[in-house]
């Protein structure tokens, strides 16, 4: 009895079934992903640092994990400096845990025509009737920074945490093959 506690404690720490922690990861190699497109770091410490300031506190060795599951990789730039970039075709986008992930984004591929955003909201239009199960879809898949969802008919009023509208709009984008205003 006491080494099932002990274990539960342990998965509690480790964030071992939290659908929050899952969906922190999907919207920090966002982030992430979106740095490296932009250039704008060269050390996993300044990846730590351009984290902070979206208010994703996280170690080095979580970037460096992210980096990795990414396909980012060191390479020389132009001026020959070595910095993190995408090889040919490593740059894989995926913000859902990986046995969901296929099934996720081939649902929402058939459903969802559109994704744009204003501010903190996120507007997703579907097939008519289409709203209320892709909703729950989103939910399911815990994307990070996401307060609720309100789904009608064929559209659905994504809320999201003050500052990250656009950030759910491009990964809601990601998942369902849209391209996002």
């Amino acid at each position: 009895m006491q080494m099932a506690a002990k274990r539960d404690k342990q998965r509690s720490v480790k964030g071992g079934g939290n659908p929050r922690v899952s969906g922190q990861k999907q919207v920090r190699q966002k982030i992430l992903s979106d740095l490296l497109s932009k250039g704008a770091a060269r050390t996993q410490a300044e990846l730590v640092s351009a984290l902070a300031k979206k208010g994703m506190r996280v170690t080095q060795a979580t970037v460096s994990r992210d980096l990795r599951e990414i396909g980012a990789r060191k390479v020389k730039d132009h001026t020959g400096e070595v910095t993190y970039a995408f090889g040919p075709q490593e740059h894989r986008e995926s913000y859902l845990r990986p046995a969901k992930d296929v099934l996720m984004r081939r649902a929402l591929a058939g459903s969802v025509s559109s994704v744009v955003s204003s501010g903190d909201l996120v507007l997703v239009k579907t097939l008519p009737g289409h709203a209320p199960y892709v909703a729950a879809l989103i939910d399911e898949a815990s994307v990070a920074r996401v307060l609720g969802t309100v789904a009608g008919d064929d559209t659905i009023i994504v809320v999201c945490e003050e500052g990250f509208g656009a950030v759910v709009r491009d990964v809601l984008s990601d998942l369902t093959a849209t391209r996002s205003r």
